[in-house]
């Protein structure tokens, strides 16, 4: 098992020669940006599959269960899209922002 970061933030373990697991914790900026970017591109996989497979009801992350054949649904889909890219957007500039502050603060040592 191998770790990075000062908490915690990645923690490797090989389970086989095929698969390997992440695990992380929010309590890090590094988590709450993982977890930001799962939840997005989870949200988007889990709609295209559940619209490829023909089913009347797509549930989102949130736990919201929309009809994609809908107008509505579609708005509701492309809204709750539009919030988690400006979450996923925020969380990335707050991650680039700490890791620039923390070089800098490593230079000035």
């Amino acid at each position: 098992m191998t770790r990075f970061g000062s908490d915690v933030a990645y923690e490797f373990s090989k389970a086989n020669t095929n698969e390997s697991i992440l695990n992380y914790t929010e309590s890090s900026i590094y988590g709450h940006m993982l977890e930001a970017q799962s939840q997005f591109y989870g949200d988007i996989s889990s709609f295209m599959e559940d619209f490829i497979d023909g089913d009347n009801t797509v549930t989102l992350s949130n736990g919201m269960v929309i009809d994609p054949n809908s107008i509505s649904g579609m708005t509701v889909f492309s809204t709750h899209l539009q919030l988690m890219s400006a979450f996923l957007e925020i969380v990335n500039n707050t991650f680039s922002f700490v890791k620039s502050f923390e070089q800098k603060l490593g230079n000035s040592i």
